[in-house]
């Protein structure tokens, strides 16, 4: 019934959708400081028509033809856990088409080399769904985390596509799990062939809400993760002897982060004389670095910007207090020359992923906020052992603060109990790589479901 009725409902809600945005770009003539409140809303909606015509109508479905297709849909930046699947596929030979809901990764998805052809995903209007799954013809559909339409998951029932829903969870904040949207998912969701939840009781979850067919099957993330590392792109020359024996990556940091952690790192700076700290910001602008530069400035530390070694425009000589990173698309490789990480978002309201250092082996501290993130909660409750499965270590691969005071504190801390390691033994990172390691392999076991159909 609760199907059904959003069934009918949904061409209103589409209206209401465009109403809204038509709205809002009259307000915006008005005022204009509203434009970067709200275009990604008014885009989301306008890439869909921008020619006039539904997106997806402006697939070449000719160059498709006959191949039928692998379909995969991940709403953004959910692509991250479908890009090994993608590398995979292309390398097995099959043809991959995707969809995304959202504008914010289209031009990452566009080049991926790995994809065919990509369109945004109608908005959930049935008879364009219907339409497409038509034209494209697919052997199946694979959607990334959560991203489950109701129309898309029925009309693909309805004309025999099997779907898979990989890397599946639900954090204690999602809305599926609770109220009025729970209703529709449980409605949805028995419509779907398979689900492969990260955990057993991802599975069970998975299974309440009526998928009759579930695996245990990991996260992709650390299939895409353990990729990235180990295709690394290159870093400045010589820029590990630019800093001192101790780094700390505080990685996709906003001003809240910067406010809570800087007086720590400034604190250990100051007194240790062997510690660095690499701060690189979520959003590289010239206000952000000047603003940084400024802070770190005041406190009279030595310190440069990544363009400045570059370009030689910076210090020539000494090792570095503090490296701001003002280039986009080397946190990675930034997270394999330091020993320590700070995940940012987590003192301004959502933590982002600490895969990336744990898969490198860094000792990783977040803030409070990091309750949306399922790797931040767990590790911090594993312990850091050796071969023999003995615990090496003090502290857990996550470290959890709740504000500058404590950050100040386990710092020091853990910084101690590094400096107590004595010829790299125990080797913690080496540890802390071995548990991340173990967590792989759930895109194979996608490959399987999609072999088996």
């Amino acid at each position: 019934m609760i199907l059904s009725l959003y069934r009918l409902l949904q061409p209103l809600l589409e209206s209401l959708f465009g109403l809204t945005v038509f709205a809002l770009e009259l307000l915006i003539r008005l005022k204009p400081s509203l434009k970067e409140k709200f275009s990604k809303l008014i885009q989301t909606y306008r890439m869909r028509r921008s020619s006039g015509v539904p997106a997806y109508l402006e697939v070449d479905y000719e160059s498709l033809s006959g191949k039928k297709p692998i379909w995969i849909h991940a709403a953004s930046g959910e692509f991250e856990y479908a890009k090994p699947l993608v590398r995979a596929l292309k390398q097995r030979g099959e043809t991959v088409f995707v969809t995304y809901f959202s504008p914010t990764y289209r031009g990452a998805i566009e080049k991926d080399p790995g994809v065919a052809a990509s369109c945004p995903l109608p908005l959930d209007n049935a008879p364009e769904i219907r339409d497409l799954i038509k034209r494209l013809n697919p052997r199946c559909l694979m959607i990334a985390r959560t991203d489950t339409w109701p129309n898309l998951i029925y009309e693909c029932a309805r004309e025999g596509v099997p779907t898979l829903l990989f890397s599946a969870t639900f954090h204690a904040l999602s809305g599926r799990v609770g109220g009025l949207a729970s209703l529709l998912t449980k409605a949805t969701y028995p419509y779907l062939t398979s689900a492969h939840g990260v955990t057993d009781e991802d599975c069970r979850l998975l299974e309440s809400f009526g998928v009759k067919k579930t695996v245990p099957a990991g996260d992709t993330r650390y299939d895409q993760v353990l990729a990235r590392l180990s295709s690394a792109k290159p870093l400045i020359p010589g820029l590990r002897d630019r800093l001192h024996q101790e780094v700390l990556v505080a990685g996709s940091v906003w001003r809240e982060d910067i406010e809570n952690i800087l007086p720590g790192l400034t604190q250990e700076i100051e007194g240790r004389r062997n510690f660095s700290a690499i701060l690189v910001p979520h959003e590289v602008s010239t206000e952000m670095i000047d603003e940084l530069s400024a802070r770190i400035k005041v406190r009279g530390l030595k310190f440069a910007t990544y363009s400045q070694l570059e370009a030689a425009t910076g210090p020539s000589d000494g090792r570095l207090d503090i490296l701001i990173v003002d280039k986009v698309g080397i946190l990675a490789e930034l997270y394999q020359i330091g020993q320590l990480a700070f995940v940012g978002g987590s003192f301004r309201k959502t933590v982002h992923s600490v895969m990336e250092p744990l898969a490198a082996g860094c000792i990783t501290f977040v803030g409070p906020k990091h309750l949306n993130n399922r790797e931040a909660i767990e590790f911090q409750f594993e312990q850091i052992l050796d071969s023999r499965h003995a615990p090496v270590f003090t502290y857990a691969p996550v470290v959890c603060t709740k504000d500058s005071e404590e950050f100040r504190e386990k710092l020091h801390g853990v910084l101690m109990a590094i400096e107590a390691i004595k010829d790299g033994q125990p080797d913690v990172r080496g540890a802390i790589q071995k548990m991340v390691k173990s967590r792989g392999g759930a895109s194979e076991k996608a490959l399987e479901w999609l072999e088996g159909l």
